[in-house]
């Protein structure tokens, strides 16, 4: 029942959120094409967007958050393969905090 915008890497990302301020989630990987991780894109949209929520995905990763922004930003992480059922579960609890 979520609307969906999709991003071909990290810099259309941030595009379209500066574009859509009604996007609340960022779901993406941690390893991604264009330059740019995860974490880095984390980082940068927490920086654009300071409410929006952020779930970052990973299979397999040796990268780390390189400073403490990216750790902060990179707080909500989903380990490959995760089933549906996990994902809608924490989309759900990551829409339903409240800031703080």
């Amino acid at each position: 029942g979520y609307a969906t915008i999709g991003a071909s890497n990290g810099k259309n990302a941030l595009e379209l959120l500066r574009r859509h301020p009604n996007v609340r989630l960022l779901f993406t990987d941690v390893i991604m094409p264009g330059g740019m991780n995860g974490f880095e894109l984390a980082e940068q949209a927490s920086a654009l967007r300071p409410d929006l929520k952020i779930l970052l995905a990973s299979g397999y990763t040796s990268k780390e958050p390189a400073n403490e922004a990216q750790r902060k930003a990179a707080q909500h992480f989903i380990r490959k393969p995760y089933s549906r059922d996990l994902l809608l579960r924490q989309v759900e609890q990551l829409l339903s905090e409240q800031d703080t």
